[in-house]
């Protein structure tokens, strides 16, 4: 009888996607199932939060991925939990943003900690090189996370905003349980399973080196610092 194999589901939240994007999504998705396709049953779930054009993948990818469609934008939070609800059985979930910014060996590493039970969560932790590449409305409200993970919430993985997590099934209770719709939802996350006791690790990741980092809007910035806000008159010390 042969060994049943780790259960993996890989979440990418998706909004307005160019077709490079897509093309990109696709050839790291050969990659992963290339690579690792033997050592995990693999699922693949994109969550389309309110694109104005309805992403359409290849024909030869129908089969391996499955796509999930928020109507209107509801936040990259919202789009990851709408993953989790939507995975029948697994064991390991990831998530990570559409275009795979990391280089492909770190998500194999994360999921392997999990796997060989080294951590329940692992957080992607920036390198000094991505955060170089970052423009300066993102470095500022990057360094500004930084410090309130740090020194108000006492997050000890303090990069809480990496955009790659590996999470085994039974911690995404608290991924499900916070409040916040948009990226400051990994803080929520990462606080309360850190409060609950919850093993988890770090792990610094690599930029893709063919990855462009867009811009944020200072609308966004003011609308999320309101929100971190919240979040801090909300935690529970």
């Amino acid at each position: 009888m042969s060994e049943q194999k780790t259960k993996l589901s890989i979440i990418t939240p998706a909004f307005n996607p160019s077709q490079i994007e897509v093309d990109m999504y696709c050839t790291c998705v050969r990659q992963i199932i290339a690579t690792i396709g033997q050592l995990y049953e693999l699922s693949f779930i994109v969550v389309d939060d309110g694109s104005t054009n309805e992403i359409v993948l290849p024909k030869a990818f129908v089969e391996n991925i499955t796509v999930f469609r928020h109507e209107t934008n509801r936040g990259k939070g919202e789009a990851i939990k709408t993953g989790i609800q939507n995975i029948q059985i697994t064991d390991i979930v990831v998530y990570t943003d559409f275009d795979f910014p990391y280089i492909l060996e770190n998500l194999y590493d994360m999921v392997s900690l999990v796997e060989h039970k080294k951590a329940e969560i692992v957080v992607a932790k920036r390198s000094k090189f991505y955060f170089s590449k970052l423009p300066i409305q993102r470095k500022i409200i990057s360094k500004l996370l930084l410090f309130v993970n740090r020194y108000l919430m006492g997050i000890q993985q303090y990069d809480t905003q990496g955009g790659l997590k590996a999470v085994h099934v039974k911690q995404v209770g608290y991924l499900l349980s916070t409040k916040s719709t948009g990226f400051l939802f990994e803080i929520e996350f990462i606080y309360g399973a850190q409060k609950a006791r919850v093993n988890i690790v770090d792990y610094e990741v690599a930029l893709r080196e063919d990855v462009l980092i867009p811009s944020i809007s200072w609308e966004s910035i003011i609308k999320n610092v309101r929100a971190l806000f919240v979040i801090l008159l909300n935690r529970k010390d």
